[in-house]
């Protein structure tokens, strides 16, 4: 798999643009709404020189260790973040504030390799970004466990170096938002109003797929099955957290990173209050398919 990665721009649609993208699909009726309903968020942008990096092997600093599991085997690697390198978002949340303000080296892992098929605890090494690096050595694992498809434990995800992107979302319970789900001209999946309005929020262009996950950091979950923060809510042992509100998404990841079944996504959510501590213990990494 090749994560998409070129031809996407690299600032912001200002509001105007927004309301000339909405009429030039079609949308000028709801434009006022749709502005209304955008939302902050950062886009992750395949860039040679990505201050961050999904997938391949993480770099460790001195005296670490890739992490494992309970039997012993190496954590899959999901990504590693460094927030001193997120660039300033207007209209960001104060958790999401408090979280870039303290620098830090993060790399996060989870177990997709025995079991893929469950939301999985995260596992978090924090390190000052301005310790010296190295790649990790990739691991050699054993066979995956038994009951588990072979063809879908996730060992890796598809390497790419990355750029957190300031970007748009919609608010997808916005009245206006739900109103122009019904806007249609008739042709394919890709091309229907709304779906082609969000690309072009997200990624500043139309995309050359349907609808599908966006990779992203922060913002809304855009969800294949339910909210995935149902199942932090759900797995949570803190009573304080189990109610979906107490969860956010850290990351979110398309299916060109993996195969997870048939298409879907990958996520990653925790507990506000822990991200704003820069805490990731008890966040949560789960798959959906289509």
């Amino acid at each position: 798999m090749t994560p998409r990665s070129t031809g996407i721009r690299v600032a912001m649609l200002t509001l105007q643009e927004v309301r000339s993208a909405a009429a030039e699909l079609g949308l000028g009726a709801y434009a006022d709404g749709l502005i209304e309903a955008l939302r902050p968020v950062y886009r992750l942008d395949g860039s040679p020189r990505g201050a961050h990096r999904v997938g391949g092997v993480p770099d460790l600093v001195a005296g670490e260790q890739w992490p494992r599991s309970a039997r012993g085997v190496e954590l899959t690697f999901i990504a590693q973040i460094d927030t001193s390198m997120v660039p300033p978002l207007p209209g960001l949340d104060d958790e999401a504030v408090r979280w870039l303000a303290t620098p830090a080296f993060v790399r996060l892992f989870t177990d997709l390799y025995d079991n893929p098929f469950e939301p999985n605890q995260v596992v978090a090494l924090v390190a000052d970004r301005e310790a010296a690096r190295a790649p990790a050595a990739a691991p050699g694992r054993p066979p995956s466990l038994a009951g588990t498809d072979e063809e879908l434990a996730i060992g890796a995800f598809a390497e790419l170096a990355v750029d957190a992107v300031p970007g748009w979302e919609l608010d997808e319970s916005h009245p206006a938002v739900i109103a122009a789900r019904d806007v249609d001209h008739g042709h394919m999946l890709e091309n229907v109003p709304l779906l082609d309005l969000t690309h072009v929020l997200h990624a500043g262009r139309r995309l050359d797929r349907g609808g599908h996950v966006l990779p992203q950091l922060l913002g809304t979950a855009d969800a294949v099955q339910d909210d995935p923060l149902l199942d932090g809510a759900y797995r949570a042992r803190d009573p304080a957290l189990d109610d979906p509100a107490a969860w956010r998404l850290l990351l979110q990841l398309d299916d060109s990173f993996a195969d997870y079944g048939d298409g879907g996504g990958f996520y990653v959510v925790i507990p506000r209050v822990d991200l704003a501590r820069g805490r990731y213990d008890r966040a949560i990494a789960l798959t959906q398919s289509g």
